[in-house]
C-alpha cells in the first residue's frame, strides 16, 4: 500500500477560517416527521419560547421549514451574517438573521392570559357555508385561537418590476394572432405530407 492510501483528511472541528464547510443541519428521518395535518403552528403565529437560550420571549412565526420540523421566529436565536454590498444592500456590513428553532421548543400563546397553551382541534359546522370547519381550541382557557389572515404584501414587493429587458405588460396582452376558418393553423409549407397529419 503506498503512502497516498493512508492520507485522511483532517477533521471538520479542527479545521478553521474555511468558507467551503459549513455546518449543516441534520435532517430530520421520514417517521420522525410531525405530519403537516397534525402541525398546529402556522405562518403568523404569536408564540413563546419555552425551551433554549430565548426561553420566556415571545415572537411572531414568519417561515417554517416542515422537512426539519423548525420555525422561525421574528427578532429571536438570531445571528450576525456577513452581507457584501450590493444593490440591494450599498453599504454591506453585518446583518442579524433569525435561525431555526424547533417545533418543540414553542408553543402558542393563550389569547386570555398571555400564557403558553396547548390546543386541541374541534369540527363546527359553519353558519354561513354549512360546511364542518376545524378550528383551534385551547386547552387553557377554551378560546378559539383563529389562524392567521395571509398577507400578501411582502409577496407583492419582492416581485420583479418591467424594466427593459422584460416583455411590457401591454405586449403581451396583444392578440396577434387572428384563426381564419378557411385555413389550417400551419402554413402550408410547414404541413407533414404522408404522415396522415393533412
Amino acid at each position: 500500500m503506498s503512502k497516498f492510501h493512508k492520507l485522511v483528511s483532517p477533521p471538520v472541528n479542527k479545521i478553521k477560517g474555511i468558507n467551503m464547510i459549513q455546518a449543516k443541519l441534520p435532517k430530520v428521518q421520514y417517521k420522525d416527521r410531525v405530519p403537516a395535518a397534525k402541525w398546529n403552528l402556522y405562518k403568523g403565529d404569536e408564540v413563546i419560547v419555552i425551551s433554549g437560550k430565548d426561553k420566556g420571549q415571545k415572537g411572531k412565526i414568519i417561515d417554517m421549514d416542515r422537512d426539519k420540523m423548525l420555525v422561525y421566529v421574528k427578532d429571536l436565536k438570531t445571528v450576525k451574517k456577513h452581507v457584501p454590498k450590493t444593490p440591494q444592500t450599498p453599504s454591506g456590513g453585518l446583518f442579524p438573521m433569525e435561525t431555526g428553532i424547533h417545533m418543540s421548543n414553542v408553543a402558542l400563546i393563550d389569547p386570555k392570559d398571555g400564557m403558553p397553551c396547548r390546543v386541541r382541534w374541534e369540527k363546527e359546522k359553519d353558519q354561513m357555508t354549512g360546511q364542518l370547519v376545524r378550528r383551534r381550541i385551547s386547552k387553557r382557557s377554551g378560546i378559539d385561537i383563529p389562524k392567521p389572515v395571509f398577507d400578501p404584501a411582502p409577496l407583492l414587493e419582492k416581485r420583479k418590476k418591467d424594466n427593459p429587458v422584460d416583455t411590457l405588460a401591454e405586449a403581451v396582452k396583444e392578440q396577434t394572432f387572428f384563426p381564419l376558418l378557411n385555413s389550417p393553423p400551419v402554413p402550408g409549407d410547414l404541413r407533414l405530407k404522408g404522415h396522415g397529419l393533412w
